[in-house]
């Protein structure tokens, strides 16, 4: 998806809300505004929003002195999520379908971005499970290309989301007790997307096995993603890809008439923004499973 003019003013905040977790110095405050600006300035409008926040978070990140400003937050984003990780697992078997109601429990939990909402309590996103619309058209369809597939692969969104995302990797392979699940994390830190680190504190590690995409970024642009990567990306039988980030970097990526066109996606998110309520069709606040591709 191609930056919007709206998308501007958020990656600024977000740079502004990313310093301020280091400093609350005016000067310096004002430089990070600066690089974000001169980034923002400087990009084409064929370049999606992720590709522009990652290069504006790398040059912030140097100024600041701090590779790594949310290191604290996600630690403790998964902590939180572990604290009611029972409720939600005694919600998901409960429910008359298990792997639907695990599908919903991960896209409310999507809602755990510190860049757009409250992070605070992982509880408030549980709390909001059924309140929170749903839109699943494309459901059958993914479970039953989840019955068939050998292979998934599933590209992780934010820490404490992650810890949800284990529910749902279990109830996959309750539907299909011999697929192989590959996660796809942070090699470095990146906001608050989970990392290594971050996957394997939340249990991800006993359930797939972890790999990155190669490069530094947001979201998943196959562009420039390593060609191990990719490759991986076009063998495996199944994509699920958590997150507006990698919505906004992958969708555009598998249309027709694009290079990696006619490899389905499915795309598991809430939506934070009036931009991508309006190109998928839905509201903000809305959790959506749809496929792409």
């Amino acid at each position: 998806m191609k930056v919007k003019p709206e998308c501007y003013p958020c990656i600024l905040k977000a740079l502004l809300k990313t310093a301020r977790r280091v400093s609350e110095d005016e000067w310096l405050l004002r430089k990070v505004l600066g690089e974000t600006m001169d980034v923002l300035r400087n990009s084409h409008t064929e370049r999606t929003p992720p590709d522009i926040a990652a290069e504006s978070y790398i040059r912030v990140s140097k100024l600041l002195g701090n590779r790594d400003p949310y290191a604290d937050e996600r630690r403790d984003l998964n902590r939180l999520a572990k604290k009611v990780l029972p409720a939600a697992e005694k919600l998901i078997n409960a429910a008359a379908d298990p792997l639907f109601a695990a599908l919903k429990i991960a896209a409310v939990a999507n809602q755990l971005d510190a860049l757009t909402t409250d992070p605070s309590s992982p509880q408030k996103s549980l709390d909001a499970y059924d309140a929170t619309p749903f839109y699943a058209q494309d459901y059958e369809e993914f479970r039953n290309d989840v019955q068939n597939a050998a292979t998934l692969l599933f590209i992780f969104d934010n820490a404490g989301e992650i810890v949800f995302d284990t529910l749902l990797i279990e109830c996959l392979k309750k539907v299909n007790k011999n697929l192989s699940v590959t996660g796809v994390v942070r090699r470095a830190p990146m906001f608050n997307d989970a990392t290594y680190e971050d996957a394997a504190d939340a249990g991800v590690d006993r359930l797939a096995s972890l790999t990155d995409c190669g490069v530094d970024v947001v979201g998943t642009p196959l562009h420039t993603c390593s060609k191990q990567f990719r490759d991986l990306f076009l063998s495996s039988d199944l994509v699920l890809a958590k997150g507006q980030g990698n919505y906004e970097t992958l969708e555009g990526e598998v249309r027709p008439g694009q290079p990696f066109a006619g490899k389905a996606v499915y795309f598991l998110l809430t939506i934070k923004c009036e931009v991508i309520a309006s190109f998928i069709g839905r509201s903000v606040g809305d959790a959506v499973l749809i496929k792409e591709g």
